[in-house]
């Protein structure tokens, strides 16, 4: 447990992943205890599941939702100098754990020059395989934030290793700062 709250990259997605442990041990449990037992408990955890998903991120944000079209035309054309852009879908967890995160870098960051966008890679597959990014169900490329600066890639998190492993980032505003504050010019971090 301890691994998993120096892991974690907020306080929701460690206590979602307590909440899950606690889940599958009452599972595993009641699995040995009695099997009726098991089996209604396993009923009221998927029905449970499906009817009440995570919740989304619903706060403030300064980011905008685009489409491939729209990225183009605003982010290539060179809107801004500087674009974030977080490639996401909608059914990943990481994606939404990294919500508010990525929306509280939006707010403190947001300027004339830079600007933040999201892109729902799993509605738009042609971005995802233009940008080499992986949409597979056990894909770790997800999320992945990309920096780009008059319409060229810069940088990337998560960043891709020559042996095709994926480095695994920690979705925060210091490592933000460390991974693209150095391509940024005027970026501090406080």
């Amino acid at each position: 447990m301890l691994i998993k709250l120096v892991k974690s990259n907020s306080k929701d997605e460690f206590l979602g992943v307590v909440f899950l442990y606690v889940k599958v041990s009452l599972l595993y449990l009641s699995y040995h205890c009695s099997f009726s037992l098991f089996f209604g408990y396993l009923v009221i955890f998927i029905t449970l599941w499906i009817s009440f998903p995570q919740p989304g991120y619903e706060g403030e944000t300064a980011f905008v939702y685009m489409t491939p079209l729209e990225f183009s035309k605003r982010i290539i054309t060179g809107e801004k100098e500087y674009w974030v852009v977080e490639a996401y879908a909608t059914w990943c967890p990481p994606c939404r754990q990294l919500a508010s995160n990525f929306a509280g870098l939006s707010l403190k960051y947001n300027s004339e020059k830079i600007g933040f966008a999201k892109i729902d890679v799993g509605r738009h597959q042609e971005f995802a395989d233009e940008h080499q990014i992986s949409t597979k169900g056990t894909t770790k490329q997800l999320p992945t934030l990309i920096l780009f600066h008059h319409g060229e890639e810069v940088d990337r998190m998560p960043r891709i290793k020559p042996n095709l492993d994926v480095e695994t980032p920690k979705w925060t505003e210091v490592n933000f700062y460390l991974d693209f504050g150095h391509h940024i010019h005027g970026l501090e971090v406080s």
